[in-house]
């Protein structure tokens, strides 16, 4: 923003929140479309992921992934093959637009921003010293967290989300 005063940036910030999809479109997409219209029910629970499998895990130093990328142009680079230690990252909520209250481990849009949005720019950072891991697991939907019909039905779709990150570390 060069050649901008510093006086105008309060206006810059006041544009870029007016126009959010939450203003323009009257949907705040970040607290979830959908929330769980049933109180939660452990036996409608997705399937509980199996960490033995590859596929269950968004990044593994033994898989080529998207925490395995290095900044273009520098001289970083991933040394995940003979780091010393382990970096055990759980990745924030992605499941944004599912109505049950976890989401499966194979939710096609979860997998799709766990694996092109958070990984490079969350996980990435530490694979010039560490061996990423990354689990997947039945996260809790954003709307779930948000809007529940009650605190104990989150606490609930929460706590079965914990067990799978104490699971796979």
């Amino acid at each position: 923003m060069a050649g901008l005063r510093v006086s105008r940036l309060p206006h810059v910030v006041v544009l870029c929140l007016c126009l959010s999809p939450s203003c323009v479109f009257g949907v705040d997409l970040f607290s979830g479309l959908l929330t769980p219209d049933t109180p939660f029910d452990i036996t409608k629970a997705p399937e509980a992921p199996d960490y033995s499998k590859s596929k269950n895990w968004a990044a593994l130093p033994s898989k080529e992934d998207n925490a395995d990328i290095v900044p273009k142009g520098t001289t970083e680079q991933d040394l995940q093959a003979s780091a010393a230690i382990d970096a055990f990252y759980i990745h924030p909520t992605s499941y944004l637009l599912g109505g049950n209250w976890n989401a499966s481990v194979d939710d096609l849009l979860s997998k799709v921003i766990t694996d092109y949005g958070m990984l490079p720019q969350h996980a990435a950072v530490y694979n010039g010293v560490a061996r990423v891991f990354a689990p997947r697991y039945r996260q809790a939907s954003q709307g779930a967290q948000v809007n529940p019909l009650s605190l104990n039905d989150r606490e609930q779709a929460l706590a079965l989300a914990f067990s799978d990150v104490r699971r796979a570390f």
